[in-house]
């Protein structure tokens, strides 16, 4: 209220005075003020319309800070994809200013807007980025905080290792700052991750040793997490009074005001724990409240549906108004502007006419070229079907022939060896036999990399994780996989260009990248494969390497074949992340 006062009383010099300036200023103080009550199409141009004088000055800070609020505004609001791309304007802004704590922040903003629309992959990197750039300007905590998060979405798309990786990162980070929230984060995580490894013993380690922390910066609801996830691993035990006496601390903690908390955290675990214990009578009570708790969420969320509804109805019906009101002005000035109003019928006709003429011209050009199209990938799948036939030829003349020469060979050479060893003389037959050993071994190399065994008997994942064994023993690289149980429904040609394209990237990795860790990920969604890798190496300029890399364009190529589309993220420095969608 008191803010309203001085704000109104503001805006009486403004207006006496004119100040563009302060307008400006102003808006952006009644953004703040009114954040949680006005209409957002009535904040965002609120805002816009600071930005549009503080481009005429100019003044680029005033212009990011505009943005960043923007951004906050939408996501807010649960509306992440304007908040993503306020965001972006906000972010590209702070690079050219060299604001790095803006800078660092908005990349953790922006992970949280990719994590709640499950774009995981994104959130991730911009965590990374966060962290990174946090470390940079020697804010340490903040660093911590942003690796926190990245432990979240490691954990949500079961990448257990690495989550615990980075927790044991961020405890020890958080030890050396003496930085309590951070401790307290890290020993969650890592006791969440025991849990679902199901190594209950080190998970109750973990925990315990979070609860003091807990203690330390005085949050009811840290302690509560606590508590409840010790209950639920004692239910997980069997050890059902111990689990209770867990569940009763989080709830001695409760009130009105933490109450939803307890629903979100506990009552389920607590109501199931009870009725194990014996006592059915009270785990009606709990999970009664529970079923309760998730009734009124769902009925808040339909009225922030319904309410919204409502704002597009009264536009809309103010839309109607301004069209019944035009219609009146129309009808007054018909018979005085019909003359005019014929001629701008005739105008529209040619225009139309003209306008067909167009479109039947460019339906024409599109027929050619989607003719163009067919035939180039006809020419294509031909060359490809060439180049695997030609692959099986190979591989079954180096199995069939060579193979078997090399073998009669290593028979002789053992029956020269035999009579050698009568003479004494046998180190030079020693040798040769090992040649010929690495000779077949080279063969059986070979004839798998044209055509392996596993993708003609067993199918794609089976290959994919023979390619993997394979490539393992070339350099000590860490590879993530996270594949589907059951077999992929693909025909035997598309299976054959989706192992090309992993085997391609994969060697491009192990040749130039210098990684450490690589991630894969393959999966099924509606009628598409999704295959996503990416490595922590050098990374590149992918318009660089696009001029002449074989590599890229031989997986530009296929993909193109299989009607699929690929994603190339890559800098220098920065590591590449690859992205595929084809359809089944």
């Amino acid at each position: 209220d008191s803010a309203e006062y001085f704000l109104e009383k503001a805006h009486r010099y403004m207006d006496a005075d004119s100040d563009a300036r302060l307008q400006a200023l102003s808006n952006s103080l009644v953004v703040e003020i009114y954040r949680n009550d006005w209409s957002l199409d009535t904040l965002r141009e609120l805002l816009l319309e600071s930005n549009r004088f503080y481009k005429t000055v100019p003044d680029e800070n005033e212009i990011l800070s505009n943005l960043i609020s923007l951004g906050a505004i939408y996501s807010d609001r649960s509306q992440y994809e304007e908040a993503i791309e306020f965001s972006l304007q906000a972010l590209d802004l702070a690079k050219k200013l060299e604001n790095g704590f803006q800078e660092a922040k908005l990349h953790y903003n922006l992970g949280v807007a990719y994590y709640n629309l499950s774009l995981d992959s994104l959130a991730l990197r911009k965590f990374k980025d966060s962290a990174k750039k946090f470390d940079s300007i020697d804010r340490k905590p903040m660093a911590g905080i942003a690796l926190g998060a990245a432990c979240d979405v490691y954990q949500h798309i079961g990448f257990l290792d690495s989550a615990e990786m980075t927790a044991r990162y961020l405890l020890a980070l958080a030890d050396s700052s003496q930085y309590t929230r951070l401790q307290y984060k890290a020993l969650t995580v890592l006791g969440s991750v025991e849990a679902e490894r199901k190594h209950y013993g080190q998970a109750i380690t973990y925990y315990d040793r979070a609860i003091p922390f807990a203690h330390k910066f005085g949050t009811k609801n840290s302690l509560i997490n606590c508590f409840c996830a010790m209950g639920e691993i004692k239910y997980e035990l069997k050890e059902y009074k111990s689990g209770l006496e867990y569940f009763q601390q989080a709830y001695n903690l409760g009130s009105e005001f933490n109450q939803p908390i307890l629903n979100h955290f506990c009552a389920k675990a607590y109501g199931k724990t009870l009725h194990q214990a014996g006592y059915h009578k009270q785990a009606g009570e709990i999970l009664s409240s529970y079923i309760e708790y998730q009734d009124s969420v769902l009925l808040k969320e339909n009225k922030e549906v319904i309410a919204g509804l409502e704002a597009r109805y009264q536009s809309a019906q103010k839309d109607i108004d301004l069209a019944k009101q035009e219609v009146v002005i129309e009808s007054r000035t018909r018979q005085r502007n019909s003359y005019i109003f014929a001629l701008i019928i005739a105008g529209l006709f040619a225009w139309f006419l003209y306008d067909r003429f167009r479109k039947n011209q460019r339906i024409s050009a599109e027929k050619i070229e989607n003719m163009e199209k067919v035939q180039k990938i006809m020419v294509l799948n031909s060359m490809l079907q060439g180049q695997e036939d030609e692959r099986r030829r190979i591989a079954r003349d180096l199995h069939d022939g060579l193979g078997t020469l090399l073998a009669a060979t290593r028979m002789q050479i053992q029956n020269v060896e035999r009579e050698l060893k009568k003479l004494g003389e046998i180190d030079l037959a020693d040798k040769a036999q090992k040649l010929i050993d690495n000779a077949c071994k080279e063969v059986r190399r070979i004839s798998h990399d044209m055509m392996p065994g596993a993708l003609e008997e067993m199918g794609l994942i089976a290959a994919v994780e023979d390619l993997i064994d394979d490539v393992r023993a070339q350099r000590e690289i860490i590879y993530n996989l996270q594949l589907p149980d059951l077999e992929l429904r693909l025909d035997k040609q598309k299976a054959i260009n989706i192992y090309r394209i992993i085997q391609e990237v994969l060697q491009n990795i192990i040749k130039h990248a210098q990684a450490n860790i690589v991630e894969i990920s393959i999966s099924e969604v509606e009628d598409h494969i999704v295959i996503d890798i990416s490595d922590d190496g050098l990374g590149f300029e992918p318009e660089a390497i696009a001029e002449g890399g074989i590599g890229l364009s031989n997986i530009n190529s296929r993909i193109r074949y299989l009607g699929g589309t690929m994603k190339l993220d890559s800098q220098p420095g920065e590591g590449s992340h690859y992205a595929f969608i084809i359809p089944v």
